[in-house]
C-alpha cells in the first residue's frame, strides 16, 4: 500500500520520514519529487513563471506511478504545482502522513537556523504561513476525498509526557494500519529530536529569539486548516453543441489562482468576428479561442466549429464573491450570451481574511474606518505585552502594513469577531479623514503615486466636495487609498454568520471586556485615528443622501437589524 509523507521544510523532523521508511523496512521505490535536481526541479521552476499545461500535469502523475513511498516537501512549491501533487495523490489507495512542527516560535527559529543570510523575521513568517497553509490544504483535500490521513506534530514525539506518549502510540497504530510494521526505535527517535531542539534553542542570539517569539503570536500550525471552497459549475448556454470545461481541483482556497480551459462548440453558422469572453468581477477579457481540437472534431463530424473549439488556458482567481462567467458573442454588435458559470462555495466554514492571535486562537477581520487602527494596536499590545512601535515593526512603516503582511484565513480560529459601523457614517468618516484631512485627492498627492495604468491628471477633478465625490464615486475608486478605505465592506467581509460575535461600533467597549475575559489580560482601546471635520448624515442634501443609500445598499442589507439609513434623517 503506498505511503505518502508530506512535510514543510526545516531541520527539525527533516530526517524523520526516511527514518520511518528505513525502520519499517519498506522495500519499494522512495521518491522525493522536488529535490534540487532532475526533471521535477526543472518542472517546478517552469511552473513558477507560467501556468502549467495539461501535459505537465501528466508528467507529475507519471512521476509517482510506480512509487510506493513519497516524501513531499511543500515549502517553496507554487500553488498550481502543489495542486497537481495533491491531484496525483488523492485517487491512489494509500495512507498519508502530514508532518509538521506545532510550536510556531520553534518553526521560525528553525528556519532562521537554516538560512545563512538571516532574512527578516517578516519574510520568514510569510514563508511559514504559506507552508502551513499548504499542509492544511493537504489535510483538507485528502479528508474531503475520504483518503486516510494522519496528522503528526513532530514536537509531540520529543515530549516525555502523556502528550508525547499518545503521539507515539498514535503513530505506531498508524504504522500497523499501513502494514508497514511497528518500529522499535522509540527511544532513539525521541533522543534525536530532543537533541535537535536543544541545539536549536542555543543557536540564535537573544534578540533573534525574542523577535521570533513575538512573530509567533501571529503564526499558526497546520492545525488551523484553511477554509476550503469547492467549484460549482453550471452550463448555461443555449444554442451550443458542446460546452466542456476541464476538471477543476476539488478543493480550492480563497484568493488562489487556478487554470481554466475547455472546449466550446456553437451550433449554426459561424461569423468571423465571433468571440469567447471571460467575466469575473470588474475583469473583462477575450479568450484565445479556436485552438486545434482533433478529438472533438472526431466526436462531432460535420460540425465546422469542432475542429478548433478549444480555448487557451487562462488564470482565474478563486473568490467566493466573484463567480466566473464564460460568454459567447456570435458577432460584432450582438449581445454576449452566457455559456457557463463557475461559483466557489464554502465546504464547511466561510473563509475569513484576518489577523490570527495565536496564544488564544482568536481571529479578527478588520474593516477600514471601523476602529481598525485602534483594534490592531490593542491586539499587538495584548499579544506581545508592548505597545506597537517602529522599533518592533520589523520594517513596516505603519501598524496596517505590519498586519497586512500577516493576514491569513482565520475561519478555523476558536473565536472569530469583527466590528461593524453604520455604512453612511463610515463613508463620511472616510471622506473627512482621507479626502479632507490627508488630501489624498489633491494634485501633489496623486502626482507621487505610481499607478498602472497611470491616471490622466490633465483634467482630473482634484479635491472634490462631498457631493461631487459621491456623484462620481466609481471614478474616484481608481485611486488605491480611496478604494481601500471606501470600499463597501459587503464586497470583502465574510458573512456575519461566519463570526462568533459581531460588535457594533457603538458597543466597542463590550469587545474590550470580552477579550479581557477570554485572555485574562487587562487591555484598553486607544483612539488612534484622528483628523478631519465631523460630518453627519443630517447635513447631506436629499439627493446626495439617496445616492449614498444606493451605493451602500448591499452594506445595509448585510447589517439588517443593526443599522438603517432612515435612522440618520
Amino acid at each position: 500500500m503506498p505511503l505518502w509523507i508530506w512535510r514543510s521544510a526545516g531541520s527539525i523532523g527533516a530526517w524523520l520520514p526516511h527514518q520511518i521508511l528505513e525502520q519499517s523496512q519498506v522495500d519499494c521505490p522512495v521518491v522525493e519529487p522536488f529535490a534540487a535536481s532532475g526533471m521535477h526541479h526543472a518542472l517546478a521552476q517552469k511552473w513558477r513563471s507560467e501556468m502549467p499545461r495539461e501535459a505537465d500535469e501528466k508528467l507529475v502523475r507519471a512521476a509517482f506511478q510506480d512509487a510506493m513511498a513519497v516524501v513531499h516537501t511543500v515549502d517553496g512549491i507554487v500553488d498550481s504545482l502543489h495542486a497537481a501533487m495533491i491531484d496525483a495523490a488523492t485517487p491512489r489507495a494509500g495512507r498519508h502522513i502530514v508532518l509538521y512542527v506545532r510550536d510556531s516560535a520553534r518553526r521560525l527559529v528553525d528556519r532562521l537556523n537554516l538560512v545563512p543570510t538571516r532574512p527578516s523575521i517578516g519574510s520568514l513568517i510569510k514563508h511559514d504561513r504559506e507552508a502551513t497553509t499548504k499542509l492544511g490544504r493537504v489535510l483538507l483535500t485528502l479528508r474531503a476525498a475520504g483518503v486516510p490521513v494522519h496528522a503528526l506534530p513532530v514536537d509531540d514525539l520529543a515530549t516525555e509526557d502523556q502528550t508525547g506518549d499518545e503521539a507515539w502510540l498514535d503513530l505506531c497504530k498508524f504504522m500497523r494500519d499501513t502494514s508497514l510494521g511497528e518500529s522499535n526505535a522509540r527511544v532513539a527517535w525521541r533522543q534525536r529530536l530532543q537533541k535537535d531542539l536543544a541545539a536549536m534553542d542555543v543557536a540564535l542570539d537573544a534578540d533573534l529569539r525574542e523577535r521570533a517569539r513575538r512573530e509567533a503570536n501571529w503564526a499558526a500550525s497546520a492545525e488551523l486548516a484553511p477554509s476550503g471552497l469547492k467549484p460549482a459549475l453550471r452550463v448555461t448556454g443555449s444554442g451550443m453543441k458542446l460546452v466542456r470545461l476541464d476538471r477543476l481541483p476539488p478543493v480550492l482556497l480563497e484568493g488562489e489562482t487556478i487554470r481554466l480551459s475547455g472546449v466550446v462548440v456553437p451550433e449554426g453558422a459561424l461569423a468571423a468576428d465571433r468571440r469567447l469572453l471571460l467575466r469575473q468581477g470588474r475583469r473583462r477579457q477575450s479568450l484565445v479561442w479556436n485552438q486545434s481540437s482533433p478529438a472533438i472534431a472526431a466526436k462531432l463530424p460535420g460540425q465546422p466549429a469542432a475542429t478548433q473549439a478549444r480555448f487557451k488556458t487562462v488564470g482565474i482567481r478563486v473568490l467566493r464573491r466573484e463567480p466566473v462567467s464564460v460568454l459567447y458573442r456570435a458577432g460584432e454588435g450582438l449581445p454576449p450570451q452566457p455559456v457557463a458559470d463557475i461559483a466557489f462555495e464554502p465546504i464547511a466554514r466561510e473563509p475569513i481574511d484576518g489577523i490570527f492571535i495565536a496564544p488564544w486562537s482568536i481571529g479578527y477581520q478588520p474593516i477600514p474606518k471601523v476602529a481598525c487602527t485602534s483594534i490592531k494596536e490593542a491586539l499587538f499590545r495584548l499579544a506581545t505585552g508592548e505597545p506597537y512601535s517602529a522599533a518592533l515593526s520589523e520594517g513596516a512603516s505603519h501598524v496596517h502594513s505590519y498586519f497586512d503582511a500577516r493576514m491569513r484565513d482565520v475561519g478555523s480560529a476558536a473565536f472569530r469577531f469583527t466590528v461593524v459601523r453604520d455604512p453612511i457614517k463610515r463613508f463620511l468618516s472616510a471622506f473627512s479623514n482621507r479626502v479632507l484631512h490627508h488630501r489624498e485627492l489633491s494634485r501633489p498627492y496623486l502626482e507621487r503615486l505610481k499607478l498602472d495604468p497611470p491616471l490622466n491628471l490633465s483634467d482630473f477633478p482634484f479635491e472634490p466636495k462631498l457631493a461631487e465625490f459621491v456623484e462620481h464615486f466609481e471614478f474616484y475608486r481608481r485611486v488605491p487609498t480611496i478604494e481601500h478605505h471606501f470600499r463597501p465592506f459587503s464586497e470583502f467581509t465574510a458573512p456575519l454568520a461566519a463570526f462568533d460575535k459581531v460588535y457594533p461600533f457603538e458597543a466597542i467597549n463590550e469587545l474590550v471586556d470580552d477579550l479581557q475575559q477570554r485572555t485574562g489580560v487587562l487591555m484598553s482601546l486607544p483612539h488612534s485615528q484622528r483628523g478631519g471635520p465631523k460630518l453627519q448624515g443630517k447635513d447631506l442634501s436629499p439627493r446626495v443622501f439617496d445616492k449614498l443609500v444606493n451605493i451602500l445598499a448591499a452594506d445595509y442589507a448585510m447589517l439588517d437589524g443593526l443599522y438603517s439609513p432612515t435612522a440618520l434623517r
